[in-house]
């Protein structure tokens, strides 16, 4: 099992690669708790949702005091996330106990395959965002609400993968919207949801709260420092690395499994 101190030092990298690049802990967090740490996927995922349900809340908390915070888009989407989320986990958990090993290796897959997708998604970012705002959705709670079921599910079950496809959504909802009211819209959703599901991985005994506190000992100064250095790297270069470090990831995961 990893030291503490280990995990404090996985905390700031990660925290500062969050501030640095706005992508979500879960990314970059869980697979290394899995494949670095050695500790069992279901918990990574379960820890990790409890530390992002800190981190995002705070985050949140300052979004919505700037006011970038759209409330309509947020009640749409957890109207399906929230639901989602906890049918999803309370199904992991009844499968944890009757059939384990077939349970890690699925939600393991799961994360292998987010990951590759968050890193296409990194590489195309510009021309997914450019082709969806030119979309015209006529029924939009209806579509927020099947965005949210997907969401919902896939970071009940990977931690991973709620931002990039919330971002889409809303770049669809509201393309007229500034970047700033996407991202804080997506932050407050985001942690909404990491609330519920952490609630959720707590219930069933997936979430190991002492890895949790030793990385958010490590992650929150990390954010501060990260955060001071974007404007000193450029975009291009970090969606590059992120994409390719997150492919890579995925593609070992999918050994590993």
């Amino acid at each position: 099992m990893p030291t503490d101190l280990s995990l404090i030092l996985i905390g700031l990298g990660i925290g500062f690669l969050v501030g640095l690049t706005g992508v979500g802990g879960g990314s970059l967090m869980t697979p290394i708790l899995v494949l670095v740490m050695g500790v069992p996927t279901a918990i990574a995922v379960g820890t990790d949702l409890v530390y992002s349900a800190v981190t995002r809340s705070l985050g949140a908390i300052v979004h919505f005091r700037l006011g970038t915070v759209k409330m309509d888009a947020v009640r749409w989407l957890s109207t399906g996330s929230v639901p989602s989320a906890l049918v999803t986990t309370v199904i992991v958990g009844y499968f944890l106990k009757s059939a384990k090993h077939f349970t890690q290796g699925l939600i393991t897959d799961a994360l292998a395959a987010v990951l590759i997708f968050v890193a296409v998604s990194l590489l195309f970012k510009p021309v997914i965002e450019s082709r969806f705002k030119l979309a015209s959705i006529s029924n939009r709670r209806g579509f927020a609400i099947g965005i949210g079921v997907l969401v919902g599910a896939l970071v009940a079950l990977t931690s991973v993968g709620g931002g990039s496809l919330t971002i889409i959504a809303l770049v669809v909802l509201f393309n007229t919207a500034s970047t700033s009211e996407l991202i804080g819209t997506d932050v407050f959703h985001a942690a909404i949801l990491s609330i519920v599901a952490a609630a959720a991985h707590i219930f069933i005994a997936t979430v190991d709260f002492h890895i949790a506190i030793l990385l958010l000992i490590g992650s929150l100064p990390g954010v501060a420092i990260g955060s001071r250095m974007t404007v000193h790297v450029p975009d291009l270069l970090l969606r590059l690395g992120l994409a390719g470090t997150l492919g890579f990831v995925g593609i070992r995961l999918l050994a590993f499994a």
